[in-house]
């Protein structure tokens, strides 16, 4: 029977051999040997009434350019794998300029947005002031002219308005301040004219 079994061996190797690509046999052995296990016990005990209680394939004599073409395919493989992770690692690296992109643009809409309101309460500010000032210049005016003695017939001559502005600037330099530098918020001004014009 040793024949027979030997046999019945080479055609089970052989036939197991042709359903698997060869890198299998160095990527996936224990596969094979599980296979190969399996299939020669089917058939011996179909032919001979045998059973095969372990089985270890232990050597592949191959030949030099079927190992040769094994090592290039497996070179192939990993040229492969790297070019991949090279391609991965690009893409990654482009994703995170797209973010650290995004960021700096949302900074930039943010500082604009900051500085558009900074310059609307800048600007309110100012023209709040403007108008504090403008009013106190008004009622400044109204309490001199009253002071004075003018009445609202007389603010249509140019003396008026002359005396005025001299008035008003000379109550301005007393008080040590300018035209563009007037103190607001205060509850009253106090003007009195003496005997000989003058203003205080």
């Amino acid at each position: 029977y040793i024949h027979v079994i030997e046999d019945v061996a080479m055609n089970t190797f052989r036939d197991v051999s042709t359903e698997h690509d060869t890198i299998d046999f160095f990527v996936n052995r224990a596969v094979i040997n599980d296979a190969m296990h399996s299939e020669l016990d089917a058939r011996l005990q179909e032919r001979v009434f045998a059973t095969v209680p372990r089985f270890n394939l232990l050597r592949l004599d191959m030949p030099d350019r079927f190992e040769a073409a094994v090592e290039e395919k497996v070179e192939a493989q990993q040229k492969k794998n790297i070019l991949e992770f090279r391609q991965e690692t690009a893409v990654i690296r482009q994703q995170i300029e797209v973010i650290k992109a995004q960021a700096r643009r949302d900074i930039t809409v943010i500082m604009a947005e900051s500085s558009y309101n900074g310059t609307l309460i800048t600007k309110a500010a100012e023209a709040a002031a403007f108008k504090a000032v403008t009013k106190a210049v008004v009622d400044l005016r109204k309490q001199l002219a009253e002071e004075l003695g003018f009445d609202e017939d007389d603010a249509a001559s140019e003396d008026y308005e002359r005396l005025m502005r001299y008035t008003y600037s000379s109550v301005l330099r007393g008080a040590g301040l300018s035209d563009t530098s007037l103190m607001v918020n205060v509850d009253a001004v106090r003007i009195t004219v003496g005997n000989d014009g003058t203003v205080a």
